[in-house]
């Protein structure tokens, strides 16, 4: 009797280990694989280009859903107080669909879902702590308002400082929820943008690697940087690329390659660059 219990046992768990392995072969059959002799032949072909590959690049990933987004409707006072507070003889102008907020050398400008603010802050910024320490600062009240952002990025050239948010979603950036200062001097320049996530679709996609993804990205580059160049990073995460035909508004998996200061984001799903 305990002979038979025991039987029946191992034959469930026998049963458990089979689902599971066959689950793990299907994650592994659906991945995108980018093997060492893909990114030897990308790495070669960059070089007849004069452009170097100066990063390690994804080299595998499953099919990925699109995102749910949804615009965002700004709280104009809020925004009016986080960025101009105290300053004197704010004016409010209306054009071209933007909401125009200025004083003096300041100006806040609201679009749909982007912002500009241009302004100068009392003392000049010499360091890149303070410049990151300011950002920082900012960042966190801006998402006591409506945001997710998380830090990325810092980088200086010549006194000016670049510093990069994104939201996330699943460990991943969404490009297009994004959040630059630039800062040199007293000069302060913020520009944002934001999309709600409402969660991903349940189909999934496909996706090409991101051999494939520079390889889209090339020519664009190149444009821009007839020279020698070198990438610095390539990134999977997601973008709202606004060309949906349909009223429902999604962020795409995508590719982010940088050069410089620079981004070319890519279609995971189809290799268009935007």
């Amino acid at each position: 009797m305990e002979w038979r219990k025991a039987t029946k046992y191992i034959i469930i768990l026998l049963i458990a280990v089979n689902a599971v392995l066959f689950c793990l072969n299907l994650y592994k059959a659906n991945a995108t694989v980018v093997s060492s002799g893909r990114i030897a032949d990308i790495t070669a072909l960059l070089k007849t280009r004069s452009v170097t590959l100066d990063c390690s690049i994804p080299n595998k990933y499953r099919p990925m859903a699109q995102l749910y987004t949804e615009n965002t409707d700004f709280d104009y006072i809020k925004l009016q107080n986080l960025f101009m507070l105290g300053m004197p003889d704010i004016k409010r102008t209306e054009r071209y669909n933007s909401v125009v907020f200025s004083s003096a050398n300041t100006s806040l400008v609201i679009k749909g879902g982007n912002i500009v603010y241009t302004g100068t802050s009392e003392s000049a910024f010499t360091t890149s702590d303070a410049a990151s320490v300011y950002a920082e600062n900012m960042a966190d009240k801006i998402n006591e308002l409506f945001g997710d952002y998380e830090f990325h990025s810092a980088a200086s050239n010549n006194g000016e400082y670049i510093i990069k948010y994104y939201s996330k979603y699943e460990g991943k950036n969404v490009f297009s929820n994004f959040l630059y200062f630039t800062i040199k001097g007293n000069n302060i320049n913020i520009t944002l943008n934001y999309s709600k996530l409402n969660g991903s679709g349940r189909s999934k996609g496909k996706i090409i690697g991101s051999d494939e993804a520079i390889f889209a990205a090339l020519d664009r580059i190149k444009e821009d940087h007839p020279d020698k160049c070198s990438i610095s990073s390539v990134e999977l995460g997601y973008y709202d690329s606004e060309l949906s035909p349909s009223e429902e508004e999604y962020a795409v998996p995508c590719y982010a390659v940088r050069v410089g200061n620079r981004e070319y984001f890519v279609n995971a799903y189809n290799g268009e660059v935007f």
